[in-house]
């Protein structure tokens, strides 16, 4: 045979040999893709259980481009549920959309939501418009610039299941661009990474009973206004340790963050005495705005007997501590003069069996009868609303008083919306303030008779 012909026909036979190892060369790539890639999601909200499989892992964006916004919140999910695959799904993720941070910051964020989270992730869901619309509004009054801005995101609900058997839901936020295409946000994880660094230290100087650590974090870089502001800011801080001392569990592993977001979060601890059918857990919801954060203790204040009496100037006119204090022009007139006005009120079903009454700066209502002709008048009182200085309580709380002269009585008023109560003998007592540029404008009181 012909030395060409040889060399032709060897040139067939290894061409066919080379097409033959390529054929069986990409079904063996195929199939180490199936097996080192995770099943995603294509466009559902919700997704089935994460997967537990023994081999590394890694995320693959199903349009080879980038990972999906419901893609991106699995590789959260598989990053926080296996610590062991985080450097392959951190390789795994389009370079493009984590070139603003680095391994370390990736790396500090996981640990932030993995130490607060302390549970399996075992689904993850979108939020509705509702739950969006409410931290929306919560990152508004923040005063943070973020890029990208916060309506531009998505936000979803990581599920998860503790050691107990507890079910529980973390919510995040998915930063996109401008085309939708989520990445990781420098601006973003560094304002979570502040946050979650002032819970830590607060809950520590907490565990720690450190007045002085805590009086620090609540007070921050503001500058005292008065010696009344910092003796809220000591009364405040004795509250809380005394409170978490008899009343929260501060074990390590007990406390759990359901929120992490830019001038937003909310923890929940383990209540230390409750009894069947009360709560188990509180939670505490912390706050930053232009650079101070506050945590939100709804802490109850009880109303002091001395702020449920009302006088003016130094006579007293009303004291709600009574079993049933009276309203009777006889005691009013001299005092108070004249009122300005005298009126019968109709209750619910239309029958007037209250009546109001007012001079200049106090209105009082009573349950009770009035006769504006000849101005008498006899009840029980039930709300009384003062906005002039010359009306005060016992303890000298009065219109015009700062804020911090309410604060230092009651530390947690602001939480508990400027309300302070009660309860004596079925009554409750109920004192309201209401402040304006950060002083007193008008209080009123409130006498609720409670069902038996």
């Amino acid at each position: 045979m012909p030395l060409q012909q040889i060399f032709k026909k060897r040139a067939i036979q290894n061409g066919r040999r080379t097409r033959f190892l390529r054929a069986i060369a990409l079904m063996l790539s195929i199939s180490f893709l199936f097996l080192f890639t995770g099943c995603y999601p294509t466009g559902s909200e919700k997704a089935d259980e994460i997967s537990n499989p023994t081999f590394s892992r890694i995320v693959s964006p199903e349009n080879k481009r980038f990972l999906r916004t419901d893609e991106w919140v699995r590789m959260l999910a598989l990053v926080l549920n296996f610590p062991d695959d985080r450097p392959s799904l951190w390789a795994s993720i389009p370079a493009a959309q984590r070139n603003e941070i680095s391994y370390s910051d990736f790396l500090t964020y996981i640990t932030e939501l993995e130490s607060g989270l302390r549970a399996q992730i075992t689904s993850f869901s979108k939020m509705t418009d509702e739950e969006k619309e409410t931290l929306l509004r919560r990152m508004s009054r923040t005063g943070i610039v973020l890029e990208p801005k916060p309506e531009h995101c998505s936000y979803w609900w990581l599920h998860g299941k503790t050691e107990d058997g507890r079910t529980l839901r973390f919510a995040i936020a998915v930063t996109a661009d401008e085309y939708g295409i989520p990445y990781f946000s420098a601006t973003w994880l560094n304002s979570m990474r502040a946050m979650y660094n002032y819970i830590t230290l607060y809950i520590d100087a907490i565990r720690q009973q450190s007045s002085a650590a805590l009086s620090s974090l609540i007070r921050q870089h503001v500058p005292l206004r008065s010696t009344a502001h910092l003796a809220a800011i000591e009364n405040r801080t004795d509250a809380i340790l005394n409170y978490y001392l008899h009343n929260i569990v501060l074990g390590p592993d007990n406390l759990q963050v359901r929120t992490l977001i830019p001038g937003y979060a909310v923890i929940e601890e383990q209540l230390s005495h409750t009894t069947g059918g009360t709560p188990t857990t509180r939670r505490v919801n912390f706050l930053s705005a232009d650079g101070v954060f506050r945590a939100e203790e709804t802490i109850e204040n009880n109303l002091a007997r001395q702020d449920a009496m009302l006088f003016i100037n130094n006579t007293l006119l009303f004291d709600l501590n009574e079993e049933a204090p009276c309203v009777r022009h006889e005691d009013l007139l001299p005092v108070l003069g004249v009122p300005l006005q005298l009126e019968a009120i109709e209750d619910e079903n239309g029958i007037k069996n209250r009546f109001r009454v007012s001079w200049p700066g106090i209105s009082v209502e009573a349950i009770g009868s009035c006769d504006p002709n000849t101005v008498t008048f006899d009840g029980v009182l039930q709300l009384v609303q003062c906005a002039y200085s010359m009306y005060r309580t016992g303890t000298h709380l009065k219109p015009g008083s700062s804020a911090d002269e309410l604060l230092k009585r009651y530390p947690f008023a602001q939480e508990n919306g400027y309300r302070i109560a009660s309860v004596q003998a079925h009554v409750r007592q109920t004192l309201a303030v209401q402040i304006e540029a950060g002083f007193i404008s008008q209080l009123s009181f409130f006498r609720e008779t409670l069902r038996q």
